[in-house]
């Protein structure tokens, strides 16, 4: 009786062991998939995927004839998340990459390739309200340029010839950048503005001076079909801009806090002060330009404001 008794223990302590490795070795299984899985499934909306993964996977085991089975269903239905997951991961990577593409392409004016007025009405009011929580401790300037006579060039060569004078103007202004710190932008017809991060009106006005020299030495050639005798004819012209100049002064500051998401050009009724700042910032740089222009063009002027400004 005592062997038969010893018998029936080692048995049963055979099957709790094999109950043990079988245990562990699902534990395994399951652990290894986890982490594999674990870094795509993670900041995913996966409830639904993990939901019939779990349903499937439970139901199988049921049926399944042995353990081995049991390992292999494991096996299986966490194959079958790692796909959906890799196929979820590259499909939302790819959308991304869409997403900043076109939203790069929409900051890009597709003339000229410079920043366009999307990005000027953006952009401006965050670089102001960061010189002011910055209580005006990093200067900040913008040049508003303009190409001088631009509708004489369109009437008197064509709209294909101004098209080549504006890319050449791009051109020279992205040339007199400081790259990744300027942003060079073409607001919409003959009018530019540089942004200058960093940059006093001192500093602004010898880079005006540099961009209007660049842009008056530039010659631009285009060929225009006479289609009298279908002769290509060669023509060239030279043009010039006038820049105004005006720093963000640290003396203007009242140092505002609140954010206001408003197009730069609205009215200033009730508006954030950080955001006069950025209105008067733009009705500098103007005026500046305005006397510009009065004063003969092709040179650049830094607007002073008036104790009452």
């Amino acid at each position: 009786m005592e062997e038969i008794s010893q018998l029936r223990n080692s048995r049963r302590e055979g099957k709790i062991r094999e109950e043990q490795l079988f245990n562990e070795d699902l534990l395994r299984t399951i652990s290894r998939h986890l982490e594999k899985i674990y870094s795509g499934l993670h900041a995913q909306n996966t409830t639904t995927l993990i939901e019939t993964f779990k349903n499937n996977t439970i139901c199988a085991i049921r049926e399944a004839p042995n353990k081995k089975r049991i390992i292999a269903l494991v096996e299986e239905s966490f194959n079958q998340v790692n796909l959906a997951v890799e196929n979820n991961i590259a499909t939302i990577r790819d959308g991304v990459e869409s997403m900043l593409s076109l939203e790069s392409k929409a900051l890009l004016d597709p003339l000229t390739g410079l920043l366009n007025r999307r990005f000027y009405d953006q952009e401006l009011p965050k670089i102001v309200q960061t010189f002011c929580k910055l209580k005006g401790e990093k200067p900040f300037s913008i040049l508003a340029i303009d190409i001088d006579e631009f509708k004489q060039v369109n009437d008197t060569y064509g709209h294909l010839a101004g098209d080549t004078a504006l890319q050449r103007v791009a051109e020279v202004i992205q040339k007199n950048c400081r790259a990744g710190i300027d942003s060079p932008i073409r607001n919409g017809g003959d009018e530019f503005t540089l942004f200058l991060v960093g940059a006093t009106a001192k500093i602004a006005l010898t880079k005006a001076e540099n961009i209007i020299a660049d842009i008056a030495a530039a010659t631009m050639h285009f060929t225009r079909q006479d289609t009298g005798d279908n002769q290509a004819e060669e023509n060239s012209f030279n043009v010039t801009v006038s820049i105004g100049i005006c720093e963000l002064g640290s003396d203007w500051l009242k140092f505002p806090t609140k954010v206001a998401n408003q197009p730069v050009l609205r009215s200033d009724n009730d508006m954030q002060e950080y955001h006069r700042l950025t209105i008067k910032l733009v009705k500098g740089a103007d005026k500046a330009l305005y006397e510009a222009k009065e004063k003969g063009r092709n040179r650049a002027c830094v607007y002073t404001p008036s104790p009452e400004a």
